[in-house]
């Protein structure tokens, strides 16, 4: 059988025998997801089992144990890891097997070896304890993935040291695997491989064509030798492999070397660094040539000194895994590196000319059809990055390049990520990546951003540009937690911009509005509400005091009482 998964093609075949005894204590089962977040999030899963032969109920254990797992490990959260997922799952049967084993002793348990391999993107993920074997067949080289947990007795008896059901603590082995184009999984109980010698097995593989007719090649020879016990099998082949996951590429960047800090003139690999763009204490920024076609690439490296350097690390890996899945004009593309590479590096579209910050400094009286147009064009980005579920949480003037007629570009992805795949609680990191200034009240307090939250980030620039201040006052970048417990409360436009319309106040008032559910929940509203009155926004602040609706008019009207009361209180004065 021949199946396209999300990420990587593959063939697979199996099956299993009863043999010589009664009744087949062996199990397999094979899910392959049917949606793509389970292809993303849990991959295509394939588990083999040998109830233990003492027990009367052996065969209970093992299928118990197969479909349960499976049915539990698909109803697990997308926000754990595969990891995660299957420890809690397979300590959960652990305890249930032990459990029901106690409580009939006299049929020596429910025990039973479990082997599982998770294919995710191109990562094999396995879970193993018992006796059932996993071996990987690589350029025509048989290797044992897996160990026996037995030991010998009485001859050439074996004894199971370590079971699904025989502890009531589970001592669980697990390894992932990266996997290559044309590599065999082959996953077997001990019925079929005390059979052959890892030579024998090879053989028999090599003589067959399809995963299917190779399973049943074996099974044929094993009932031919003779065995004295069930015997399965599952075959699997990688035909084909997709693009990196985001878990491999973070594996590939782990497994690569921090260049150092390069001057004009260098070489890093077939890039001739032109000018340094950038040197700080997390990364270096380079201009480049690339001598195989003299295009001009932007060339960044995390620093040597960085003391969190597994975590920035596995952030760059994201960063550059991020910007290559992208495509539009308005985010800037990262090329992948040369894979010969032995160096850890980004390869950047080089985008000329000046950031937005630099813009509004030369800028300072930007004119409003102006700042409709960039907003629109950020906008644009924005939504770009929302249909690929990402969400790029440090929005802000310095990560913008103005090309010309105002068009933009977004060129720093260093703090983005996977809408799904973010820590739902602070606890997982407590720090928000990017700059406070600009961030949503909801990423500072759990560090859990949505496209909300870079909409927040927009309008916050789009009122800067009007404005050169911030809507909630400037917030404190060192002091995490004191901004945390800011009361977000909104300044209105019309404090600095009394020539501006008042309904654009309502307009930014609602982008940034503190609560996400109570912003613009399509981006479009936003910038079709920058351009013409909204009546329903209008109606609604129109219920609101005047102090709200209209300070500048408020607070004249406070001063000219004042002022009245002032010169009644002088001519009461000069008059006794």
């Amino acid at each position: 059988m021949k199946t396209q998964a999300f990420h990587c093609q593959m063939e697979f075949g199996s099956l299993t025998q009863t043999g010589v005894k009664d009744q087949n204590q062996d199990a397999i089962i094979i899910k392959l997801p049917k949606t793509r977040s389970d292809w993303e999030f849990k991959g295509a899963v394939f588990c083999i089992a040998d109830g233990i032969s003492s027990s009367e109920h052996g065969q209970q254990a093992s299928h118990v144990s197969t479909t349960q797992f499976v049915n539990d490990y698909y109803s697990t959260p997308n926000t754990w890891d595969i990891t995660h997922s299957v420890r809690k799952v397979l300590s959960s049967l652990n305890q249930w097997l032990y459990a029901q084993g106690r409580q009939q002793l006299n049929h020596n348990g429910m025990i039973t070896t479990f082997s599982s391999l998770i294919i995710q993107s191109n990562t094999a993920h396995l879970f193993h304890v018992g006796d059932c074997r996993v071996y990987l067949i690589r350029q025509n080289t048989m290797t044992q993935l897996t160990r026996d947990h037995s030991r010998k007795v009485f001859g050439q008896k074996t004894q199971l040291t370590r079971a699904l059901g025989m502890d009531e603590h589970l001592e669980l082995d697990y390894q992932s695997l990266v996997l290559r184009q044309g590599d065999k999984l082959l996953m077997t109980t001990d019925g079929l491989h005390q059979c052959f010698e890892p030579q024998q097995l090879l053989d028999s593989l090599n003589n067959s064509n399809t995963c299917q007719e190779q399973c049943e090649q074996l099974t044929q020879q094993v009932s031919q030798i003779g065995s004295d016990d069930n015997f399965s099998a599952i075959i699997i082949e990688i035909k084909s492999l997709a693009k990196n996951g985001l878990l491999e590429h973070q594996s590939e960047f782990h497994s690569k070397t921090i260049p150092p800090a390069l001057s004009t003139g260098q070489y890093l690999d077939h890039f001739y660094i032109e000018e340094i763009l950038h040197q700080g204490r997390r990364s270096h920024v380079y201009l480049a040539k690339d001598t195989h076609n003299d295009q001009l690439r932007v060339i960044k490296t995390l620093s040597l000194y960085d003391e969190d350097t597994f975590d920035a690390i596995t952030q760059f890996a994201n960063e550059n895994w991020i910007g290559q899945q992208l495509d539009n004009r308005r985010l800037m593309s990262i090329y992948p590196s040369p894979v010969e590479s032995e160096f850890m590096y980004q390869v950047c579209e080089y985008v000329p000319g000046c950031t937005l910050r630099q813009w509004m400094i030369d800028n300072p009286q930007a004119e409003l059809h102006q700042v409709r147009i960039l907003l629109n064009n950020l906008i644009q980005a924005l939504r770009s990055l929302q249909r690929a579920h990402i969400v790029h949480r440090d929005l802000k003037p310095e990560n913008i390049m103005v090309l010309n007629n105002l068009d933009i570009k977004i060129i720093d992805f260093g703090a983005a990520g996977i809408i799904e795949t973010q820590p739902q609680s602070r606890g997982q990191f407590s720090i928000p990546l990017g700059d406070v200034q600009y961030a949503a009240p909801e990423y500072i307090d759990t560090c859990y951003a949505n496209t909300q939250s870079d909409l927040f980030s927009v309008a916050v620039i789009g009122y800067e540009l009007l404005t050169h201040q911030w809507p909630f006052g400037e917030k404190n970048q060192q002091n995490i937690a004191k901004s945390r417990h800011q009361k977000w409360q909104y300044q209105s436009l019309q404090l600095q911009r009394p020539d501006l319309p008042i309904w654009l106040d309502y307009v930014f008032e609602k982008a940034t509005h503190p609560n996400p559910q109570h912003r613009y929940q399509v981006l479009g509203e936003f910038i079709q509400d920058l351009a013409t009155p909204n009546p329903t926004l209008i109606k609604k602040h129109h219920r609101n005091p005047l102090i709200k609706k209209n300070p500048v008019l408020f607070w004249k009207s406070v001063a000219m009482i004042a002022l009245a009361v002032s010169v009644f209180e002088a001519l009461l004065l000069l008059n006794p």
